[in-house]
């Protein structure tokens, strides 16, 4: 019976030591990848390093390029499937060996030696298969960073690849094109180049060439005729200008001759003077239309303080937002009539018959603005500096109104006073202008303002 007993253990651990001493045929190690491994590694180093010392800005062909990529995609497809068929050994083992150690914690321990060797065997081959697992990872894992280092590069010389095959594509069509335009035949004036009438189409076009130099030079000689014709004709005209200007002088002095007692000085101030009066009346025409919307203001000048004799007055007239100035004055009645004789010439003659109106005008004017000027001097008291030439008219209001006189020139016979109205504090000449207005309106001279004052613009 203890025979019996201890047969089916030794069996059991004669089975198990059979079977740990003995792999089954399905787990028996496959020879060793290493030595395929080592020949993708050595042919992977090698294109690597016939890329690396090829010029990195030399052009690679594409199809090295292409089969280089391809080659080193197969030998990592088949590095990584020989790390797949690994890990599984690795995890099969591992299970095999989790299963026995299962297997001893259940039976206890065993004497046999067998046994023993058989699973110290077995866990050294484990080892070594971890081991030489993790080298091949590691040199893979180098691989994987090298080729990462230089697949930068490669695709870069891939894309300038490409660029050189596009653009030589383009120069291989324009090639063609060339070649097929030469191929074409020439045509000149609708007419198709030959050998045998190339030289018949050469010599018509430099005979063209001919006949348009031949008629280049005839319009030149023609612009040279022109152009001493026009010479001619300048000088002629400045003869008869010279002519002119002799006709004219014979005229004057005929003119001369036939003036009773009259100078040619005379003469000549007299024709300044009609020049002037000329000006005058052709900026009077502008004056008209600016005294349309004017403001009229009078400026009380030149008060004699003795006497409160109103002896010169100043017309201002306000254009818009300007001030802008109208002048003239009078010292006396007698000086009125004394008239410079150059403007007695003047208004005797029929040119100037617009300007005797005037003066009858201004002289109405003049009137009534002294006679009213008078008349607000002993309504308002009027104080008077001879030192700073300025008047002061206070109004009833208690308003004061100053003026300023600028300048003072002599004119043909006029005294004309040139100056602005400058208002004091809350100056106002509105009573003024009222009084002139009504009294130019007794003159009968408000008809035509404009033609009032319009020749004192001179």
């Amino acid at each position: 019976m203890e025979v019996s007993n201890e047969t089916p253990h030794r069996s059991k651990r004669n089975a198990i030591s059979h079977n740990m001493g003995h792999t089954p045929k399905h787990l028996t190690p496959k020879p060793h990848p290493s030595a395929a491994l080592s020949m993708d590694l050595s042919s992977i180093q090698q294109v690597l390093t016939e890329i690396q010392n090829k010029p990195t800005r030399v052009p690679i062909e594409l199809e090295q390029v292409n089969a280089a990529s391809a080659n080193i995609q197969n030998n990592l497809d088949s590095e990584t499937e020989h790390f797949g068929k690994l890990k599984l050994i690795l995890i099969e083992l591992e299970t095999k060996n989790c299963f026995l150690e299962h297997l001893n914690d259940l039976n206890g321990n065993f004497d046999d030696k067998e046994l023993e060797e058989s699973l110290v065997e077995e866990k050294a081959k484990v080892r070594h298969l971890k081991q030489a697992n993790e080298v091949q990872y590691k040199q893979v894992q180098a691989m994987v960073e090298s080729l990462g280092e230089h697949y930068e590069p490669c695709r870069q010389e891939l894309a300038l690849a490409q660029e050189l095959l596009g653009t030589t594509t383009a120069l291989r069509d324009e090639v063609r094109q060339l070649k097929r335009q030469t191929r074409e035949p020439l045509y000149i004036n609708d007419e198709q180049m030959t050998k045998d009438n190339a030289q018949d189409i050469l010599d018509a076009q430099k005979q063209r060439i001919v006949e348009l130099l031949d008629s280049e030079q005839t319009v030149k000689s023609e612009i040279a005729d022109l152009q001493w014709q026009i010479t001619q004709a300048d000088e002629a005209k400045e003869n008869l200008r010279q002519q002119a200007n002799e006709l004219n002088t014979q005229l004057m002095s005929i003119e001369v001759q036939e003036t009773d007692g009259v100078s040619v000085k005379t003469l000549s101030e007299r024709k300044q003077w009609h020049d002037d009066l000329l000006g005058v009346m052709r900026k009077m025409s502008h004056t008209r239309a600016r005294l349309e919307d004017c403001t009229l203001h009078v400026d009380i000048t030149n008060i004699n303080p003795v006497t409160n004799e109103i002896s010169l007055f100043t017309l201002t007239v306000v254009f818009g937002d300007d001030l802008d100035w109208l002048v003239s004055a009078t010292l006396t009645p007698a000086e009125q009539v004394n008239i410079n004789p150059i403007v007695r010439e003047a208004i005797a003659t029929n040119d100037v018959v617009f300007l005797i109106q005037e003066v009858k005008h201004h002289i109405q004017f003049i009137t009534a603005i002294n006679t009213e000027v008078q008349r607000l001097a002993e309504i308002f008291p009027v104080e008077w500096s001879p030192q700073s030439q300025r008047a002061s008219v206070t109004v009833k209001d208690g308003r004061v109104v100053t003026m300023f006189i600028q300048d003072a020139v002599i004119r043909r016979g006029y005294t004309v006073q040139v100056c602005s109205i400058r208002p004091g504090v809350g100056g106002d000449v509105s009573k003024i202008v009222a009084g002139m207005q009504q009294q130019l309106v007794s003159a009968g001279a408000t008809d035509d303002l404009g033609a009032c004052v319009r020749l004192l613009y001179k």
